[in-house]
């Protein structure tokens, strides 16, 4: 599937997307490099079924998509300005590893913690 741009709102036709208008005058200042875009917000994801995802091998490609929206400068309907196909690759996930909280921590340091031995010290 091809990639798609949609350069008109789907209200009113105006051709004003808010957050590309921004981009644009950031360019011309030179203050981002042409190639930098900015939109309202972008998702992702894949178009395929979880639980057949779930036997899928390590490394398999599935079909996936992105979408970015912007809102019209004119009359403030947000729509998607651009419609990318993509494919994605399974792969494992990496473990996230939590620091303990403040409670847990307290809790540990109770279970390994050993009252000093000062020996005879005040005996005669």
């Amino acid at each position: 599937m091809e990639d798609k741009e949609f350069s008109k709102c789907p209200a009113c036709g105006a051709e004003s997307p808010y957050f590309q208008m921004i981009a644009e005058e950031l360019k011309e200042a030179g203050r981002v490099p042409d190639g930098w875009n900015f939109y309202l917000d972008k998702k992702q994801g894949i178009v395929f079924p979880p639980d057949r995802l779930a036997v899928l091998p390590i490394g398999a490609e599935v079909p996936g998509f992105q979408f970015m929206t912007d809102i019209c400068s004119e009359c403030g309907c947000i729509y998607c300005v651009k419609l990318v196909s993509t494919v994605a690759k399974k792969s494992i996930q990496p473990v996230q590893v939590v620091p303990p909280n403040r409670a847990e921590r307290r809790r540990i340091e109770r279970e390994c913690y050993t009252p000093p031995n000062f020996g005879n010290i005040g005996e005669n």
